[in-house]
Order: C-alpha cells, then structure tokens, then sequence
C-alpha cells in the first residue's frame, strides 16, 4: 500500500503504472513462451479431454494419460458409433444410463452425465486420435500438432466418425 501526497502523485503514479504495465507484458509473453514450449514438445497445455487426465505433481510438466475409469467407456462409445448402426442420442443414453458415465469431478463441478453436445465434441475431437489443434504463436494459424498421449482410436477411425457425422 502506498501513499502518495498531492503534489507528487501524478508523476509517481504515472511511474508505477509504467512499471506495471511493463510486467504485466513481461509475464504474458513469458506464459505464451512457456505454453508454446510445452506443445511443441508433444504435450497439450491444458488438461485433456473426458477419457483422459493430467499426471504430475510439478506445474507446468503434467502428462496426459489414459484415464482408468472412462477411457474404455469413451472407446466402447467410439465403437458404438462407428458400427452406423446407433444414432448420438442413443449413444449417450447407453452411456450415462446403462455404464453410469459422468464427467470428471472437480472441486465444485462435475460428476454429472454427459450431454448431447459433449458427446459430439468428443467424436470430432482430433485429441482422440493423437493430435490436438494449437495456433502457431508466429504465424497465427492453426494447425494439428502430434502429441505423445496415448491415442483412443486410430486415424482411419475418426475420419470414418467425421464421415458418419456429415463432415467432409
């Protein structure tokens, strides 16, 4: 807490809102490099997707691994699916009615069942197959990076998925 007196206090405030501004764009450029690195090294910055969770106790070198409790479900939903013969709806009811699949808990959220949107995000998610998208900090542009988490279905299999779903 500072105090500053009348006649002095444009200058000095003027002073250290400089300096905060200077380290408040230090500290973003620092965070973007930080993340960059980390993708670029194979590993998604954030957590990963339903069926999978981070592992590690040091911030900033988390895994992605194979989640033991809905990674199999997340498959057997994949598998479902590509068979043609089961709609999305009837899908996620199999899902949360018959296997009891919930979201991750969390301190406050989670453990509820998935919904209807979550369940296509999850079968156009490129994560799936071993990739995830991540924009090119230079150039601006996205593109798929291949990260060293272990993929759920094989590229064949989400292009089949895509297929099925409409997409080109």
């Amino acid at each position: 807490y500072r105090q500053f007196d009348p006649d002095d206090a444009g200058l000095l405030m003027g002073v250290e809102g400089g300096r905060a501004t200077d380290y408040v764009i230090r500290l973003s450029k620092n965070v973007k490099r930080g993340l960059n690195s980390k993708a670029m090294r194979g590993w998604r910055p954030c957590g990963g997707p339903i069926g999978y969770i981070n592992v590690g106790t040091e911030r900033g070198s988390k895994t992605i691994e194979a989640d033991p409790d809905r990674f199999e479900l997340i498959r057997k939903m994949f598998d479902l699916f590509l068979t043609g013969s089961y709609s999305v709806s009837t899908i996620l009811k199999i899902a949360t009615e018959e296997w009891g699949l919930r979201t991750v808990t969390h301190r406050k959220r989670g453990g509820m069942p998935l919904s209807m949107s979550h369940l296509y995000k999850i079968l156009n998610d490129p994560f799936y197959y071993g990739f995830f998208p991540w924009k090119d900090p230079d150039t601006g542009e996205k593109r798929l990076l291949k990260g060293n988490h272990p993929p759920m279905v094989t590229e064949a299999e989400y292009w089949r998925a895509q297929a099925l779903l409409g997409r080109k």
